[in-house]
């Protein structure tokens, strides 16, 4: 019965030319992201904001799923609704964040590991009940900075917490985001993103986790952002698709990328370059958080008519939707949606 639901979550969440959108950032990371555009940090706007988003008519066109903050899920999108119901009404999936943010590790300067395994079990009990159908575990991976030892850690967290998930009927997605901060050369990327899905694997087998009910959420392969030689597109897809085709099994759910700090323009034209590289044997798709919320913020910010910010939001669903089929060029832009002052914070770093 859990495999059945699992399952057909998966194939809802894979609907041909819909993306899932990432709304769960953290209470600090989104209150660092209204900061740096002089939006007063309360809960209202923060419950604004998500509403200006999910709100937007025939979103369902665009986007299979949401992955919300617990803040958010819990809040009541109307009167005596929350989001999780009103995305329900709308053929949208709702999921949610559960891992519970990054902290320092002793002993290991300037490394990382994922908190909130502890409380899982308990969790997901509830979060099922208010009607998450999936979730999200992120870690983070620095290129020149990871340990061997902590990145070992924290995949071997990813895979307890992608067991949990299945046990209480909620899909895992596993997001383990080698970052695109940094000065490392595309080749360092490649040959860290390479190491690290292979070990992730290794222990997803380890803990008997069922592949095929899982999603692998990941960066594109990417010279930093700081790098003095910067990589072009086509490196960029044709290392994404080879790290692609040689460390993911076949068997998995899906794969979903994240956009990581790419401009809302960068992480649309890559998409489009990497699905050019396919057919894959697994279903791809895009989960990016700044690359589709950028724009629409940078228009909240100035308190553009709702129904403007929303058509901002979606013709940069569109141009994703184009970068889906491998269609997508620069020359599709309109220009109401690729246009931001600045890619704003990262989450929860």
């Amino acid at each position: 019965m859990k495999s059945e639901i699992l399952q057909n979550t998966i194939q809802k969440l894979f609907a041909k030319d819909k993306g899932i959108l990432a709304a769960d950032e953290s209470v600090g990371s989104i209150n660092k992201r209204f900061e740096a555009l002089a939006i007063d940090q309360t809960v209202e706007n923060r419950l604004a904001f998500r509403k200006t988003l999910i709100t937007t008519p025939d979103l369902h066109n665009y986007i299979s799923g949401v992955i919300f903050h617990d803040e958010t899920f819990r809040q009541e999108i109307e009167a005596g609704k929350t989001f999780a119901q009103y995305c329900e009404e709308h053929n949208i999936i709702p999921g949610i964040k559960v891992d519970e943010g990054l902290t320092d590790f002793p002993n290991f300067p300037d490394e990382k590991i994922t908190i909130g395994i502890d409380s899982l079990r308990v969790r997901f009990e509830e979060y099922f009940n208010l009607g998450a159908r999936f979730c999200k575990w992120r870690v983070v991976v620095d290129v020149k900075v990871s340990s061997d030892e902590i990145i070992e850690l924290n995949l071997r967290n990813l895979a307890i917490y992608a067991s949990l998930a299945q046990e209480a009927g909620i899909v895992p997605i596993i997001e383990p985001e080698v970052m695109y901060d940094g000065d490392h050369t595309i080749d360092e990327c490649r040959e860290k993103m390479s190491s690290v899905l292979t070990h992730l694997f290794g222990d997803l087998a380890l803990y008997r986790v069922d592949l095929k009910n899982v999603i692998l959420k990941t960066a594109m392969v990417l010279s930093g952002k700081k790098s003095i030689v910067k990589a072009e597109n086509d490196e960029i897809a044709n290392d994404t698709s080879h790290i692609l085709f040689s460390t993911v099994p076949e068997n998995i759910g899906g794969v979903v990328f994240l956009s990581g700090g790419q401009t809302p323009t960068e992480s649309t034209l890559n998409l489009s370059k990497i699905m050019q590289h396919g057919p894959y044997k697994f279903p791809i798709t895009y989960s990016y958080s700044r690359a589709l919320q950028d724009p629409v913020l940078e228009a909240f910010s100035k308190k553009t008519d709702i129904e403007m910010t929303q058509k901002i939001f979606i013709d940069r669903l569109e141009m994703n939707t184009l970068a889906l089929e491998g269609k997508y060029t620069l020359e599709n832009e309109t220009g109401l949606s690729s246009l931001v002052s600045n890619v704003t914070h990262s989450q929860d770093l």
